[in-house]
């Protein structure tokens, strides 16, 4: 896949929020919100593997989101925060 490419792949998600940003507004801060309306699809296709990382943080962010690291950055620590409600949800 070449640079042009993934930058398109990445690009389609940014500036999106995860499908199911309303069921989380009860555990995130309005700072988390924000930083999820944002980014949150395209931390979720990170995570999903639906894209590739390109940087060093995008490939630890992808560490930890399947549990090889401890979360350390903001984003992590918010992904993690989502993981661990998502997985305690009844539905």
């Amino acid at each position: 896949m070449d640079q042009e490419k993934e930058n398109e792949d990445h690009l389609e998600y940014l500036g999106k929020p995860i499908s199911d940003i309303n069921s989380l507004r009860k555990i995130l801060s309005e700072e988390e919100l924000i930083i999820i309306n944002k980014y949150g699809a395209w931390m979720e296709a990170l995570a999903e593997h639906k894209i590739k990382p390109k940087t060093a943080e995008q490939k630890r962010f992808v560490e930890v989101s399947i549990g090889f690291a401890e979360p350390q950055s903001e984003y992590e620590k918010i992904w993690m925060k989502i993981s661990q409600a998502r997985n305690d949800s009844p539905y």
